[in-house]
């Protein structure tokens, strides 16, 4: 059974599947493939993706004598 796409129905070629499948786990077609209500949440992974890359920094505190 080839994939479909999640919207259209319409058949995908198997060795494109990885290619088609977005990160919420569904297979599209390309004209779907950026078309569709995605339950992804690319903002919360971005931040977290640029927090864990740039970590926070603070000089450290002057002892005065």
């Amino acid at each position: 059974m080839k994939p479909k796409c999640s919207v259209c129905n319409k058949k995908i070629p198997p060795l494109m599947t990885d290619v088609y499948t977005c990160k919420c786990g569904n297979i599209y077609c390309p004209r779907h493939k950026l078309n569709h209500d995605c339950s992804w949440n690319f903002l919360e992974e971005n931040q977290k993706r640029i927090r864990l890359q740039n970590p926070t920094i603070s000089k450290p505190k002057i002892e005065q004598i």
